[in-house]
């Protein structure tokens, strides 16, 4: 999969671009034209270096997204210019996106997308919407085979294996502002194209590469994600003081280098189909050959060398045993590990992110800090959710009265550390009202039956005592019969 980083029709953007050497770009012809008069022919090739590769887009996204989209007569001029532009350009882009104004209605649109390859040929790209349907789609693949769309769902529905399908058939899929990784990762994109890396410059954004993955903070969480990364910036040949100091030509070059370290991380786990030909198509099980052993490169199935093996520093491991009864009654016993905490870690003071403002930083130093944790006693698991909800309330208030400083505003944080501190204050308290109780209950077993494991636990139960005589009526202690009844005397 290609990366087109777009925003190529900006000088400034384009310099930067070809100065850190990234071969696939992207232009916008409306965010040109806004900039440019174009009295002469403007040629790209020109204005970029020679051994990039240039994706022409309209721009027309702008126009379906504006509040007031221009009229028919001058989108029609508009896409006479665009067409033209591609004219005398054509040899300097690698493809080219259509003019695909929703204003121009659908019998227009084909028009263009005609004239466009007639124009382009194979560099041309036809563009689909949503609103355009399913079965637009499918056409548009039996006379195009490059085709660009902005989204992966249609009226709820997943079009992955579509669009897989589509890939598998031989058309090249274009994602318009697809930068999400797992879109990325999910569907066979023959490339992307996005403004994406310009978000530090625009919104003040932080893009980093840490960890094997791309990391976007918010513009207000920017100082600690840049003090947090600075080791990783540094590491990787950027001025890391630059980049706190919000320098906008730096802290695009770290979005430049974590995006393009995206596209390797997707390219490495990313299978592009294959068209089937004479030499990809599978064989039939009589035509497969077998390599003689001697034309194998026998360093592929050679294993790693083997190491002893030992736990991560701050982990100690005990054995304990662990006694087991199976079904038939027989008992096993197994020794088994046991995670402790012994405190420690490789942490270095010369590689911490922390190491311009810790108190103790020295340099070729290991970490001068360690937390001793043992969870033992119900006393100590006390005492760490008191010291958590402690420091939770600390920043909740220290939270709260920074807002009240500010008038108000984002009160998201706050929000969050209320039903914190509630959830841990509701926590604690079942911990310490719990309790443990034990309820026996027993069966009537035969006289003379063997002492179970409850009687020789808790001893043997009590003598049964017998019931207490009946107590006499009170006509029965004064002598008086009940009344009987009389058969009936026959006449």
């Amino acid at each position: 999969m290609r990366l087109w980083f777009a925003g190529a029709e900006v000088s400034a953007w384009r310099r930067l671009l070809a100065d850190q050497e990234i071969p696939d770009v992207a232009m916008s012809y409306i965010g040109l034209a806004r900039k440019v008069k174009f009295t002469k022919p403007w040629l790209i090739a020109e204005h970029f270096d020679a051994g990039q590769n240039i994706l022409l887009d309209s721009g027309a996204y702008s126009l379906n997204n504006s509040p007031t989209p221009p009229g028919e007569s001058e989108l029609r001029e508009l896409v006479e210019r665009y067409e033209d532009f591609v004219g005398y350009n054509t040899g300097a882009v690698d493809y080219v996106l259509e003019m695909d104004a929703l204003a121009l209605g659908p019998a227009l649109l084909r028009s263009h997308r005609d004239t466009l390859r007639d124009l382009a040929g194979d560099k041309a790209v036809a563009v689909w919407h949503p609103q355009d349907g399913l079965a637009e789609l499918m056409l548009m693949a039996e006379r195009h085979r490059n085709i660009a769309l902005a989204a992966v769902e249609l009226e709820g529905r997943d079009l992955t294996p579509t669009l897989v399908s589509l890939a598998r058939d031989g058309v090249k899929l274009f994602g318009l502002a697809m930068t999400k990784p797992s879109v990325m990762a999910a569907i066979p994109w023959y490339s992307v194209h996005s403004t994406s890396w310009l978000s530090p410059s625009q919104y003040g954004d932080t893009v980093v590469w840490s960890r094997g993955e791309l990391r976007r903070y918010h513009s207000r969480q920017k100082d600690v994600a840049r003090r947090r990364h600075r080791t990783e910036i540094e590491m990787a040949g950027f001025d890391a003081q630059a980049v706190l100091e919000d320098d906008t030509a730096e802290v695009l070059k770290v979005s430049l280098w974590a995006w393009t370290k995206q596209l390797e991380a997707v390219n490495k786990v990313t299978i592009t189909p294959e068209t089937p030909c004479g030499q990809n198509t599978e064989n039939d099980p009589d035509d497969v050959e077998i390599d003689p052993p001697g034309a194998r490169n026998p360093i592929v199935t050679t294993g790693p060398r083997q190491r002893p093996v030992e736990p991560l520093p701050g982990i100690g491991v005990e054995k304990f045993a662990h006694e087991r009864t199976d079904e038939d009654g027989a008992r096993e016993i197994r020794e088994l590990p046991l995670l402790r905490n012994t405190g420690g870690t490789l942490r270095a003071c010369d590689t911490c992110y922390v190491k311009d403002v810790c108190p103790k930083y020295e340099p070729k130093a290991a970490c001068a800090y360690d937390v001793p944790v043992d969870l033992s006693t119900e006393e100590q698991l006390d005492a760490l959710l008191r010291l958590i909800l402690e420091h939770e309330t600390a920043d909740y208030l220290r939270e709260r009265w920074e807002e009240e400083l500010l008038g108000g505003g984002d009160h998201s944080r706050t929000v969050r550390g209320r039903a914190n501190i509630s959830r841990l204050l509701k926590l604690r308290s079942d911990m310490n009202t719990s309790g443990f109780t034990i309820k026996v209950s027993q069966r009537g077993a035969a006289s003379g039956a063997e002492t179970g494991f409850l009687s020789r636990m808790f001893g043997s139960p009590p003598p049964a005592i017998a019931p207490p005589p009946p107590v006499p009526t009170v006509y029965e202690q004064l002598g008086i019969l009940d009344a009987e009844v009389l058969p009936e005397e026959s006449e």
